[in-house]
């Protein structure tokens, strides 16, 4: 039997939350570049002093121009471990970079321990920031979903409209290989119907 997700029934509005400055991007989401600089803005250091674009250059082992990119046209942010490591090092919210949070299970069990087994999914294997990994939840769901000819997805199908190789979508489903990419991520959980909790 599958778990019920706690969900708030109304979410607070972008101006009750003060978010109110920040611009959507073409997504309907937050600008994901706006949010960072409005939360490395206001995050202190050690020394009680702001954190500047320099200081997360040095951080991400970057250019400080790139930083300025990253944060007035959003340039390489479609990289989920990216976004997950600014979230934690300003103290953002995950959903304001359009990430999902490990969701709240009424009356968890004390066997399971995995989340999504509690919500009644198969077992997938768990990856380094606590979702299940995503080539495993492509494969389920692919699996799932049936085509026009009443028959199941494969992953030549799946290659065909991703243009690319069989290969290369036995290595996403095995290996997770180019899965770290947010509007691929987004564009098959909106191919195979994936609840976007699953997505880190």
């Amino acid at each position: 039997m599958k778990g019920r997700i706690s969900m708030c029934a109304v979410q607070p509005s972008r101006r009750e939350q003060g978010l109110s400055a920040f611009d959507a991007g073409p997504d309907g989401l937050l600008r994901p570049g706006q949010v960072i600089r409005h939360f490395r803005q206001t995050r202190l250091k050690a020394d009680g002093m702001p954190w500047t674009q320099r200081d997360l250059a040095q951080v991400l082992g970057k250019q400080e121009l790139a930083i300025r990119e990253m944060e007035l046209r959003d340039s390489g942010l479609n990289d989920i471990i990216r976004r997950r490591f600014l979230a934690e090092l300003f103290a953002i919210p995950p959903s304001l970079l359009g990430l999902a949070t490990v969701p709240e299970i009424e009356n968890p069990g004390a066997v399971i321990s995995i989340w999504w087994v509690k919500l009644g999914f198969p077992a997938f294997d768990a990856g380094p920031d606590g979702f299940p990994r995503p080539g495993q939840v492509i494969r389920h769901f692919r699996q799932m979903r049936v085509k026009a000819d009443g028959k199941p997805w494969t992953q030549r199908d799946l290659a065909q409209v991703l243009g690319k190789q069989e290969l290369a979508m036995r290595d996403m489903e095995l290996r997770d290989t180019g899965l770290n990419d947010i509007p691929r991520r987004r564009f098959l959980a909106h191919l195979f119907d994936i609840p976007l909790f699953f997505w880190g």
